[in-house]
């Protein structure tokens, strides 16, 4: 596809008159932290030009959410952290309709898509929903930098660190408006999982770099240690954009996804993040410590079965980085209902060495009735339960032939 003839800044600006100039505007947002940090802050720039609006988030976006709000009266829906991927059904929505997500799977369309890709840039490093959301809100008011913090947070959340790019640009520029501030250290949240325990790292006598020396005895790869340099501070709440994000994506795996927002909202509400936070990662912890056990390997990729699909991501992400084999992406598995929900995890590695999770997952699960998506190094998939096997051996030989 040819790159868009409108600037990324040209796009967003016509963007801006639209939101505006809206009666109402409805909001569809992902659950993960990025998802719940985007919504934030479009709804930050909402409230501060008095305009209506209506958030809902969800964990996919599926043709039967997509119907649901086609018989809304909305004026403007807007898509956040999804929707490239859906435009066949989204275009059949009569109401006004606006997509900002920086996924890979996307096609040209009369709908307004503010997506990275279509400008040469990277929606899996350089750009995220909470990215496009910032550029937004600064282009309906310039005020509405001060929310550059809670981008830093979307941005780390969504694991697309070191920043680079959009993300390097807005966070420097938080850095030099004191909304943001940087220290030396490593940002160590719940990880790093050390194959004999987790780490205790409330310490700070422990010196940063024995961990660093630990991981990478462990096999750990360079680009996961690489992630935990350097400190980001936000200022308004007085917390480090990793603990942030790390309460939103509680937030949104605990069903607790409104008070993700309302945090976003209020800084005074981050104190019942962090109980949230807290027991999340307790269950985390729990479930964490049996991977080993659990994790079987086929000729190109490992995966293991979970009891706990909001956990499964999360599980896949701490057994990729710290645990399982580096030369193999990883897949989580969980069975709802009637119904396989995939999380896949791979590393900068072997995205290096060709993988692309995103287009695995997506043909894998399409060529079995179902569907899939993301981005080359995290990707997620949908099928019927009874297809787990097929699947996985369908998975294991497009990984094998992207990875030869």
């Amino acid at each position: 596809m040819e790159l868009d003839s409108m600037t990324l800044f040209e796009r967003i600006k016509r963007a801006s008159n639209v939101v505006l100039n809206a009666e109402n505007v409805r909001i569809i947002s992902h659950y993960d932290a990025d998802g719940i940090a985007a919504a934030g802050i479009v709804c930050n720039a909402l409230l501060r030009k008095n305009l209506k609006f209506h958030v809902s988030f969800v964990k996919s976006l599926g043709s039967k959410t997509i119907e649901r709000i086609s018989h809304e009266k909305n004026f403007l829906v807007l898509f956040l952290d999804m929707g490239s991927g859906q435009i066949d059904d989204i275009e059949e929505i009569k109401s006004k309709v606006m997509i900002l997500d920086h996924h890979a799977q996307f096609r040209d369309s009369n709908i307004t898509q503010i997506n990275p890709h279509f400008f040469g840039m990277n929606g899996a490093d350089e750009a995220c929903a909470s990215t496009l959301s910032f550029l937004l809100a600064k282009s309906m008011d310039e005020k509405n930098s001060d929310l550059a913090g809670l981008c830093a947070a979307g941005i780390v959340g969504d694991k697309q660190i070191p920043f680079k790019g959009l993300n390097r640009e807005i966070v420097e520029e938080g850095i030099k408006n004191n909304f943001i501030r940087k220290e030396k250290g490593l940002s160590l949240g719940l990880e790093p999982f050390f194959k004999n325990g987790f780490n205790a790292t409330g310490n700070k006598r422990f010196d940063d770099s024995m961990i660093i020396m630990k991981l990478l005895k462990q096999n750990v790869k360079y680009d996961v240690v690489e992630k935990f340099f350097g400190i980001y501070y936000i200022s308004e709440y007085e917390t480090d954009a990793l603990t942030f994000s790390d309460v939103l994506n509680a937030c949104g795996r605990t069903d607790n996804e409104g008070l993700g927002l309302e945090i976003c909202l209020n800084k005074n509400m981050f104190r019942e993040g962090l109980k949230v936070k807290e027991g999340y990662e307790k269950e985390v912890k729990k479930y964490a410590s049996n991977l080993n056990d659990e994790v079987k390997t086929m000729n190109h990729i490992q995966y293991f079965y979970s009891e706990k699909p909001n956990l499964s991501g999360t599980l896949a992400g701490i057994g990729m980085a710290y645990l399982f084999d580096q030369e193999k992406p990883t897949l989580a598995l969980s069975k709802v209902n009637s119904l396989l929900r995939v999380s896949s995890r791979g590393t900068g590695y072997l995205v290096d060495k060709g993988l692309d999770l995103a287009k695995a997952l997506k043909t894998s699960a399409e060529s079995l009735g179902g569907h899939g998506g993301g981005h080359s190094i995290a990707a997620g998939a949908t099928i019927s339960k009874d297809k787990d096997e097929e699947f996985l051996n369908i998975v294991d030989s497009v990984v094998g032939e992207q990875m030869k």
